[in-house]
């Protein structure tokens, strides 16, 4: 009876292993961590939002670089007369070019504060990227892991059961066996219970991956095997400080100092022609 317990048990638990590892229909390709990738760029919210940023602050900057060119505007006036009092009618229209001749450097460190917070917005989109690239992959991989799990995990219960099946008949037979047989049935249930926390972290991981993604969570994912991982030229110089976080700080340090130097001017005088 506790030999039919157990097998019970085990079935249960490899039936429940496949149904959360199964695969997707036969039209359809397991997903690969390429394709992962791309679909997560699509689906992430944040992204559009670090790309309209990106947009505005290089408008900005396009709209401070145009201050340091001459403004050309043209102005007019109409004037009607009234048989009343028999005024003549007339029209004035003048072209009208101002072009600032002083102005305490204030127009050019604006540009250089828009250019620098254009900078600071670019590396804060790359920022965006990276931050999405590596929670699929993490997602991904704890994926992968949970599978793999599962299934080594499975193939222990499967030695298991044949192994306690030898001990049963063994027993049938006559032989002293019962020290071994409880071991094996202690072993069994363990290995049994590490399968149960596999399905369960597999679940979570499907989860973490379906949310990145942007699927629904009753999703059913397959993916690929992991690429086989290549090897790396070793950097030069300090690589460290090419990063987007590096370059988005010292953006926004060139974007304060451009900015103090436009509220200095502030407080100079100004002359146009």
């Amino acid at each position: 009876a506790a030999l039919v317990q157990i097998q019970l048990v085990t079935a249960l638990a490899a039936a429940g292993a496949a149904a959360a590892s199964a695969q997707t229909p036969a039209d359809s390709m397991p997903l690969t961590l390429a394709d992962a990738l791309r679909e997560a760029q699509r689906a992430n919210a944040q992204l559009p939002i670090a790309q309209f940023d990106l947009q505005g602050a290089l408008a900005r900057a396009r709209q401070a670089k145009g201050m340091l060119f001459p403004a050309l505007g043209l102005e007019g006036d109409v004037h009607l007369g009234t048989p009343q009092t028999y005024e003549s009618s007339d029209a004035l229209a003048r072209v009208v070019v101002q072009t600032p001749l002083y102005e305490g450097g204030e127009l050019r460190a604006g540009l250089a504060q828009g250019n620098a917070e254009a900078d600071a917005m670019r590396a804060g989109y790359q920022i965006a990227v990276r931050e999405v690239d590596h929670a699929v992959r993490v997602a991904f991989s704890r994926l992968a892991r949970a599978r793999d799990g599962i299934a080594f995990r499975t193939r222990g219960v499967e030695r298991l059961q044949a192994y306690l099946a030898v001990i049963q008949s063994r027993r049938a037979a006559g032989q002293g066996v019962g020290s071994d047989l409880l071991r094996t049935q202690q072993r069994l249930a363990a290995a049994q219970a590490d399968l149960a926390d596999a399905q369960r972290e597999l679940h979570d991981a499907t989860l973490d991956l379906s949310d990145v993604l942007g699927r629904t969570p009753d999703t059913t994912l397959a993916i690929a095997p992991l690429p086989a991982p290549q090897p790396t030229a070793a950097p030069e110089g300090e690589p460290g400080l090419a990063t987007p976080d590096v370059a988005q700080a010292d953006a926004q340090e060139r974007a304060a100092a451009a900015g103090v130097t436009v509220a200095r001017a502030g407080r100079l005088p100004h002359v146009a022609l």
